[in-house]
């Protein structure tokens, strides 16, 4: 009798009933999953719920799962989710999510090939997806590499102008990269191309003279390294392409270097022919690497103010236990700076410097160098990584070859590209399906 009137009173009182469950399960239906026409990796996931929930996929290889989609935004009874880095020619098995409790039911897909993917050597495995461009003579190579170095993820830009530098776009719907020089050289026709994960139609925003190296903020914007000229000297500007497509100058090196005073090493190739770019989102600034000057600056985005510049041809930055010579990407971690240096070691082998900097005292002094295990020369690019476990991603370009590094120098991860071909810079992520999760760095 008791539990009786506890049932009849419980809808008054907002409590669930003895034995009943507080809200009912949806019942999903219609479950069907469409590989990408494009992508034979990339996977759409549709299904139905009898009553509006918050939907996600989980899925993987096998009856683990291993990876989650994003969570939708808001309640539908119609629901849609892209499973994207998945291998190739392997079955997939998923089941529905519905806010957060799964479905009882387990489905497969078998995903399809990418036509002309690279074959990578790998040894080891790790936990990181990379973002990866290969770049060959007359073909990039955009690709998305999993944790077991396999590609999956690929799109090829043929406009032969030189891809060194693509990230997963900030909203989740794809990759962004840059095609920028042509043999080394400025080019009117270089752009930003974005690609969407299932692989269909790009979207490209044609600008003249981009450099090598671009970042995307939180709300789509870019900014991009590119090329100024002032009398006869090829310097280099910072720009901002604004989501509608707006090009604005935000800096140049002119408001903070003199061609008379800072000279440049290689004047062949321009005066500071700046080369990589991040930002730092705690300081709202810029970071700017200028290989002919052989030093990075840190420029303020509101004000354009350069900060402070480390670096042996134009730093205010005092450096001790060694310097840079012609070095490209970098990471500033607060107390540690780490610099891929090309040029900086004695003989041909380039190497990571990686300083314990003080900002507020203006000091930098090497607490670490890195090498590779046998003598590696990278006479371009070259990019390096701290991740949030203390172990190092190390891109030597120049040798398509890419490894983790632990803190003792022992490696237990590397990939190798194929024969004549190069590695761009590089983004670690946990999951590229997932930006929201963020940079699998600090």
């Amino acid at each position: 009798m008791r539990t009786r009137w506890l049932a009849l009173l419980a809808p008054l009182l907002g409590l669930a009933a003895c034995g009943s469950d507080a809200t009912e399960a949806p019942v999903v239906s219609d479950v069907a999953a469409q590989i990408s026409a494009e992508m034979g990796t990339v996977v759409e996931v549709t299904w139905r719920t009898d009553i509006p929930t918050q939907g996600a996929i989980e899925f993987g290889e096998d009856d683990r799962y291993g990876r989650i989609t994003s969570r939708e935004t808001a309640p539908t009874k119609n629901h849609s989710a892209l499973l994207v880095g998945c291998p190739q020619d392997v079955d997939i098995q998923f089941r529905v999510l519905s806010d957060g409790a799964p479905d009882d039911r387990t489905h497969t897909v078998s995903t399809g090939t990418l036509d002309g993917a690279p074959e990578l050597g790998v040894e080891g495995e790790q936990d990181l997806f990379l973002t990866l461009p290969i770049v060959t003579d007359d073909l990039t190579q955009i690709t998305v590499v999993d944790p077991k170095g396999r590609v999956v993820w690929l799109h090829e830009d043929t406009r032969q102008t030189s891809v060194f530098r693509a990230r997963v776009a900030r909203d989740g719907s794809g990759i962004v990269y840059a095609a920028t020089v042509y043999r080394g050289e400025p080019h009117q026709g270089s752009a930003i191309v974005r690609v969407p994960w299932d692989g269909s139609a790009a979207t490209v925003i044609d600008i003249p003279w981009l450099a090598h190296d671009f970042v995307e903020l939180d709300d789509g914007t870019l900014v991009s390294l590119s090329y100024e000229y002032r009398d006869d000297i090829q310097g280099n500007k910072l720009i901002q392409i604004d989501p509608d497509g707006t090009v604005t100058d935000l800096w140049s090196a002119w408001d903070c270097f003199d061609p008379e005073t800072h000279i440049s090493s290689d004047p062949d190739h321009g005066w500071i022919h700046a080369n990589a770019l991040d930002y730092d989102a705690s300081t709202d600034s810029f970071l700017v690497g200028m290989r002919n000057l052989s030093s990075i600056v840190r420029v303020d985005r509101g004000t354009g103010e350069c900060v402070w510049t480390l670096g042996r041809g134009a730093g205010d930055v005092e450096q001790s236990g060694g310097t840079f010579v012609h070095q490209h990407q970098f990471g500033w971690f607060g107390d540690r700076f780490l610099v891929f240096d090309n040029d900086g070691a004695p003989g041909l082998e380039s190497r990571v410097l990686e300083y314990d900097f003080d900002e507020a005292t203006g000091t930098a002094q090497v607490a670490r160098t890195i090498v590779g295990e046998t003598p590696i020369f990278s006479l371009i690019l070259g990019d390096v990584h701290r991740l949030d476990d203390g172990d190092t991603v190390v891109v030597w370009s120049a040798a398509a070859l890419a490894e983790r590094v632990a803190e003792d120098d022992s490696r237990s991860w590397s990939i190798s590209g194929p024969d004549g071909s190069i590695f761009g810079f590089t983004e670690p992520w946990t999951d590229p399906g997932r930006p929201d999760l963020g940079p699998h760095f600090p």
